[in-house]
């Protein structure tokens, strides 16, 4: 039988060829392994490149909020304010700090400027050779207070038809601090708007003295107490009227006033101190006089108050401590209607006044508020009718009942300026 087979040549070419793939595969693998230092070194770089690029986006970030910040703080307590500005940046900086040397520095400037300065350092390749003395990254911010004058009056104004409206012959006098209305501020020709300074997202008109600032950036956020729990827990309880009549003096103590009450005919009604829910009407009438002191009188929107007659008087001093604290009267989230507050009978109003999602209306012929140390109006809207002259004083320092933060000489507007 014959075989075939192939030729000596071509079995010496295959052998060639397999002689070449052997010495091409030695020396890919000698290529590879050469460069696989080289690979690894530039994927780290690549990962570590990464992370420096991230730190300098996060102290970035860093930089501007505590610039912010303590600007903020400059109209408030300006002592030590740097200080709360470099410790607010070195906490909010801890997961940098892992990783890196974190070096942060605070300095007040001129014009209420808070400069904040972070530089962090981190280590680099062969011993830090590579770049020469590692990685370093430098962010720097400085922020500016835009105003600080205390805010005494604030239409949270969400829509364009909410507005502060001075009506008829009525006056609002604040002359120790700031109206602020986001979106329209308007007086009536022959009313009248007298304040430290007045300022309007969209529109201003009328006597208004200074001029109105026109085209303020809205407060933010819109209503600084938008995360506050101000409803009732439960208006579901017996509705027990209570009456104090004849000239009594009655003392109630704080809770929930599940039914109306009247207080009549030259009575005095004492508010215990704390938290007082109305689920129904405080109707005050005949010379009678409410009073409390460390108070806040909340109305769920079922309720209101009215006040009538001659001497009749409100004296309310706010709530001094507590989740509340700072507050005076508040109408709860679920309120609608106008909530209306007679100026004639207010002797003593000293707190915020928060009604978040109705218009407060100031109405009378009277002057109210003038013996009041402090006074803050926070509401979706206001008017001031009647030929009422609601005066705003602003004398914080004399008041046992504290400023809620975001109104009064506790919010100062602050902008970024590098």
């Amino acid at each position: 039988m014959l075989r075939r087979g192939r030729p000596d040549a071509e079995r010496g070419g295959e052998g060639q060829d397999r002689s070449c793939l052997r010495a091409s595969g030695g020396n890919v693998a000698l290529v590879f392994a050469l460069l696989l230092p080289m690979l690894a070194v530039t994927g780290l770089g690549a990962v570590q490149l990464n992370q420096v690029m991230t730190d300098k986006k996060r102290t970035q970030d860093v930089a501007d909020s505590a610039a912010l910040m303590g600007a903020s703080q400059l109209g408030v307590t300006p002592v030590g304010a740097d200080q709360r500005a470099q410790s607010y940046a070195q906490a909010q900086l801890a997961d940098v700090a892992a990783n890196a040397t974190v070096t942060v520095a605070a300095s007040v400037g001129q014009n209420s400027t808070m400069t904040v300065a972070v530089d962090t350092q981190r280590v680099s390749f062969f011993g830090n050779l590579l770049p020469l003395g590692g990685f370093h990254t430098h962010a720097t911010s400085t922020a500016k207070g835009v105003n600080t004058t205390p805010l005494c009056v604030l239409g949270i104004a969400p829509a364009l038809s909410d507005t502060i409206h001075v009506t008829g012959t009525s006056e609002l006098q604040a002359g120790q601090c700031l109206v602020h209305s986001n979106q329209s501020l308007t007086a009536d020709p022959a009313a009248s708007i007298l304040a430290s300074a007045s300022e309007a997202g969209t529109v201003a008109t009328g006597p208004i003295t200074p001029a109105a600032l026109v085209g303020a950036p809205p407060t933010n956020p819109l209503d600084p107490f938008a995360n506050l729990n101000v409803n009732p827990s439960s208006c579901s309880g017996t509705a027990t009227p209570i009456n104090v009549s004849g000239g009594a003096t009655t003392a109630l103590a704080a809770g929930v006033h599940y039914g109306p009450i009247n207080v009549s005919g030259g009575s005095t009604l004492t508010l215990g101190a704390g938290d007082h829910y109305f689920c129904r009407t405080l109707t005050v009438s005949g010379g009678s006089t409410v009073t409390g002191t460390d108070v806040d009188l909340v109305f769920d929107s079922a309720a209101t108050m009215s006040l009538s007659g001659n001497n009749t008087a409100l004296n309310l001093g706010g709530r001094q401590s507590g989740p509340l604290a700072g507050f005076v009267i508040i109408a709860d989230r679920s309120y609608t209607n106008t909530f209306t507050l007679q100026s004639d009978f207010i002797t003593g109003l000293t707190g915020t006044v928060y009604v978040p999602t109705a218009t407060l209306a100031v109405q009378g012929t009277g002057r109210s508020g003038a013996t009041s140390p402090w006074t803050v109006i926070a509401a979706k809207a206001l008017t001031v009718n009647g030929g009422a002259q609601l005066v705003i004083n602003a004398n914080y320092s004399i008041s046992n009942v504290p400023v809620p933060h975001g109104v009064g000489n506790q919010r100062q507007n602050v902008q970024l300026t590098q």
